[in-house]
């Protein structure tokens, strides 16, 4: 079913938890993640560091947490040749606080495009490719400007630390997707005539975006 995005949420993670050592991660659907004393609680998002480079800088939702364990809903690490065994060991930390972005007034995704080996064989009248890798991904927000606002020192603090955050955003109908990466802030506003003045920030995309349905 179509789905529209008007009234969907947008927040950015702003402070996290304490950082959490992996003692294990299996090879599972959903993962298990072992951690002894996590504190972790179902329904947190968690930014992982992983020797897998799948779950590398990705965020996930904390389900089904015991007190040494937890799983990583809807992250699959089955496949032993992308997860091969016992090389995914890393950590977690929990996004404790989230700004909420609104005044969006422009969204704008860049990238992500499949890229080709191309290679035309003697004999083939024909070139041929074969899929390699996909193309850095960026997600660009639009702001009304207002320096006020509980986002622009958020944002202005993100651009300046260079660390990985979250970018949350949560449709009408409860799905959720979450994106990790970098954060950009031009606080520098457009001055056009008759339009309202704008900022931009800018996420650089450096994991597989983990979408949730409610």
């Amino acid at each position: 079913m179509v789905q529209l995005p008007n009234g969907a949420k947008v927040a950015l993670s702003s402070i996290f938890g304490a950082v959490k050592e992996l003692t294990a991660l299996s090879n599972a659907n959903p993962a298990v993640a072992s951690c002894v004393g996590h504190g972790f609680t179902d329904g947190k998002i968690i930014l992982l560091e992983s020797g897998w480079e799948e779950l590398e800088g990705r965020a996930a939702r904390v389900d089904d947490a015991a007190a040494d364990n937890f799983e990583l809903e809807g992250i699959d690490t089955s496949d032993l040749i992308r997860f091969p065994t016992s090389l995914g060991l890393g950590t977690a930390k929990e996004v404790t606080t989230w700004v909420a972005i609104d005044q969006i007034i422009g969204t704008a995704f860049a990238g992500g495009e499949q890229q080709y080996w191309g290679f035309s064989p003697l004999d083939s009248r024909r070139t041929k490719q074969i899929p390699t890798e996909r193309s850095a991904q960026t997600a660009t927000l639009t702001l009304a400007d207002d320096d006020k606002k509980p986002w622009f020192a958020a944002l202005d603090q993100a651009d300046r630390l260079g660390d990985t955050r979250v970018l949350r955003i949560t449709l009408p109908n409860g799905a959720i997707l979450l994106y990790s990466g970098t954060v950009s802030f031009n606080k520098v506003p457009t001055l056009t005539k008759n339009e309202g003045m704008a900022v931009t920030m800018t996420l650089s995309i450096n994991a597989d975006i983990t979408r949730y349905t409610a």
